[in-house]
């Protein structure tokens, strides 16, 4: 069986724990992973060093000695293991301008394989904005990257109309880490009717919009309940989520950063989803809320538009507060019978977005970047 190394900040080390560790950790724990992804699965730990308060695309001295570790770690790891694929989950701007460079050395000292995940959406956010900058970044990917997956098929064709080649693109959408029997949702969906449960699950920060859906709700009259879930990006947040607390009383509960069984238990005790993200990439958040029957209320932005529509949930632009506000209202006096209806149909779209088909897709990505040792980039090794 081949032998394929995967690069990932599976320990944050300090850093908040954002969806790529989520993501990458539950693939590796996943039962018959192997046999899924059809080889062997050797990690290599990319957060190298403790980094408390440093944050990840930062130009620091923390970062800077981390990607050293990495570029000088990473070819004698993959060789002690015996790996003929290099699999690299990455993020943006400068943060992938890193792991190409990583990359790059172990494709021209080594001749892997090598497949480049990237964990963001937006062509315009996961680049840099500087020319010349950009430039490297897409001349690497051509020259160095077997094969590149995307998050959704909006990112794939920004970059294909940049020259990456669509042959040699893909695109794989995130997953669900949590998951509920049928017995489960038929008691969910049974439940007497109540005020409308939201569920708002991510970090506590403007990018995630949860300011725009605080200030929204604030002031309406209608009888609702909005649970919180994660971890303040940091005083000046916590100090805005608190005063709007003080405000809401017992209509907001915060549950602080949640998982396991607690995360579980939120998402099957809630009715909507609230993710009124300004950027995104695929948040595993929508396919755990599709697994436990809720509608949802999030932005147009990333792949979101490609997965949530009018059928199973209601889409609005980022920041737009009085759409978001409509959006809110709509599902707070919406009837039962329509949204156990939408509900119904997330649950039964949740099949599709399954930790056992994402692993399926990378083996797949994997064998096509030649895992078996083939080379498929023009490259000067």
């Amino acid at each position: 069986m081949a032998k394929i190394t995967m690069a990932a900040p599976f320990h944050t080390r300090g850093r908040y724990q954002g969806g790529i560790s989520a993501l990458v950790n539950a693939v590796m724990r996943h039962d018959g992973m192997s046999e899924l992804f059809g080889a062997d699965v050797v990690p290599f730990e990319t957060c190298r060093m403790d980094r408390h308060g440093s944050p990840a695309a930062a130009v620091n001295l923390t970062n800077i000695r981390n990607f050293i570790k990495i570029y000088v770690d990473l070819p004698r790891e993959l060789e002690a293991a015996g790996s003929t694929c290099l699999y690299y989950h990455s993020a943006a701007g400068l943060a992938l301008l890193k792991d190409l460079l990583a990359m790059r050395k172990v494709k021209r000292k080594m001749g892997v394989s090598t497949v480049l995940h990237i964990h963001y959406a937006d062509y315009e956010k996961i680049m840099t904005g500087n020319a010349a900058v950009d430039a490297l970044i897409l001349r690497l990917m051509r020259k160095y990257v077997d094969y590149v997956v995307f998050l959704s098929r909006k990112t794939m064709k920004e970059f294909v109309a940049h020259g990456i080649p669509e042959a040699r693109s893909r695109v794989i959408y995130n997953f669900s880490t949590i998951t509920y029997s049928r017995d489960e949702i038929d008691d969910h969906l049974s439940r007497p009717a109540q005020k409308r449960q939201f569920l708002f699950v991510g970090s506590i920060d403007d990018r995630k919009g949860i300011f725009d859906a605080l200030s929204c709700m604030a002031d309406l009259e209608e009888d609702f309940t909005l649970h919180v879930c994660g971890d303040f990006g940091n005083e000046a947040d916590r100090r805005r989520f608190e005063s709007y607390a003080a405000h809401l009383g017992d209509k907001l509960v915060y549950h602080g950063y949640v998982v396991g069984e607690e995360k579980r238990r939120r998402f099957l005790e809630a009715d909507v989803l609230l993710l009124p993200s300004i950027g995104e990439g695929f948040p595993v958040v929508i396919p755990e809320a599709f697994s436990a029957a809720c509608g949802i209320v999030t932005t147009d932005v990333g792949a979101i538009p490609e997965v949530v529509g009018e059928e199973n949930g209601c889409v609005v632009a980022p920041s737009d507060q009085t759409a978001l506000r409509e959006a809110i209202v709509s599902y707070i006096e919406m009837d039962a019978a329509t949204l156990a209806e939408q509900k119904e149909h997330n649950y039964l779209l949740s099949g599709a977005y399954t930790i056992t088909h994402f692993i399926e897709a990378l083996g797949s990505v994997c064998r096509e970047a030649g895992a078996d040792g083939a080379n498929k980039t023009d490259c000067d090794c």
